[in-house]
């Protein structure tokens, strides 16, 4: 197994293939609530495939269980839409997931209304990784408070998502819920740009575990962005 290098100079590696990543460029201006509707079903939609990254298996049926059980969130008129009545129990990794999701859902909408991204993020990242894993936090610590200074330089906030995912990989602040909640991150930040919601099939897993291993032994973070882009395009 690769070494992995000091996250200052992945950091730097990784802006590369980010910067020339065709999701960075990409300039996208939806009207507001039709894009909120779509990141609500983009969401609800790609949790099972978010979980079964990391192994836990579900089903569509068992989110929207989840969803329901963890109570309405009306925070705009027509936003987030209703969901649909259904009965049953879900595993407790399931309804912390579900639990995140609502919690991203209003991420999104403080980011759109002026927060700053890495000050907004930075405060409620231990509470997003606590309700994926269903344990508190052994450490109030995240990432390096460098780590969010050097995402706040990048104008584009697909690629702080970007960056940010990965050097929560390479960070590792917790012995578990790592990949979820870098997935929720990068794409809270995806979202409140105006883009849709990034889904990586589980079919992909052997390929997404293969391009953060890449970003994080030698810096090349080109395989990573391109799974990105052909999952966009799917």
């Amino acid at each position: 197994m690769v070494d992995e290098l000091p996250l200052k100079i992945l950091w730097d590696r990784w802006l590369t293939a980010v910067v020339a990543c065709p999701l960075v460029s990409r300039v996208s201006r939806p009207s507001l609530l039709p894009h909120l509707r779509q990141v609500d079903a983009d969401q609800m939609a790609d949790a099972p495939d978010s979980l079964a990254l990391d192994g836990v298996e579900t089903t569509l049926d068992q989110v929207l269980t989840a969803l329901t059980a963890a109570g309405p969130r009306a925070v705009a008129a027509g936003w987030p839409a209703s969901l649909p009545h259904t009965n049953g129990a879900v595993d407790a990794p399931v309804a912390g997931y579900a639990e995140a999701i609502l919690e991203s859902r209003l991420a999104i909408l403080e980011l759109l209304q002026g927060a700053s991204p890495e000050t907004f993020l930075a405060e409620n990242l231990n509470r997003w990784r606590d309700l994926v894993t269903g344990e508190e936090s052994p450490s109030s610590d995240t990432l390096p408070s460098s780590v969010w200074s050097a995402a706040e330089k990048q104008p584009s906030w697909v690629a702080r998502g970007i960056l940010l995912h990965l050097a929560l990989h390479r960070a590792r602040p917790w012995p578990t819920g790592i990949g979820p909640t870098a997935r929720l991150l990068m794409n809270t930040l995806v979202a409140a740009a105006g883009h849709p919601w990034l889904s990586i099939p589980a079919a992909r897993r052997q390929e997404y575990d293969f391009a953060v291993a890449v970003a994080l032994g030698t810096g090349d973070a080109g395989p990573f962005c391109r799974l990105l882009v052909s999952c966009a395009e799917d």
